[in-house]
Formats: C-alpha cells, sequence, structure tokens
C-alpha cells in the first residue's frame, strides 16, 4: 500500500506559493561557473520553499491519503513509515 504526491501537485504548490516566480527571479543572471553563488542560491531557494505557505486544500488531499494508508494496515498516522 501508498500513495504519491504527483508532480503536478508539487508543480501547483509552486505556483499557489508563487515560488516559481521567486525561483525565477533568484536565478535571473546566475553564473553557473561560480561554485560559491550556486552554494547561496541553492541555499536561498531551500529557505524560500521551507518557508513557504503550503495550499490548504492540497494538504487537506495528503493528510486524507495518509490517513487512509494508515487505515488500510492499522495503523495510526505517527506510527506510519513513509519516505
Amino acid at each position: 500500500y501508498g500513495f504519491a504526491v504527483t508532480a503536478t501537485s508539487y508543480r501547483y504548490f509552486m505556483s499557489e506559493s508563487s515560488l516559481d516566480k521567486k525561483i525565477k527571479e533568484i536565478l535571473n543572471g546566475l553564473n553557473t561557473h561560480d561554485i560559491k553563488q550556486l552554494e547561496d542560491v541553492g541555499h536561498k531557494i531551500r529557505q524560500i520553499i521551507l518557508g513557504a505557505t503550503f495550499p490548504k486544500n492540497l494538504e487537506t488531499e495528503i493528510f486524507s491519503a495518509y490517513k487512509s494508508l494508515g487505515e488500510k494496515l492499522s495503523l495510526k498516522a505517527e506510527d506510519l513509515d513513509v519516505a
């Protein structure tokens, strides 16, 4: 048993939180030969993703699938091992 969060869900999250636009702005002018700049830009992008607001409807769908998986396996959601 299991479920997957689709690439469509990922793109929806990126669009709804305006991360796609923010990341595009951050990457503008990036010198891919400058390792220090690549590290800094990568860190900045990770931070804005971690700080983004997750769309409530997508969150609800994922939690519902998680709960359903737990029910199928007779486990509480907090006892599930997931990757």
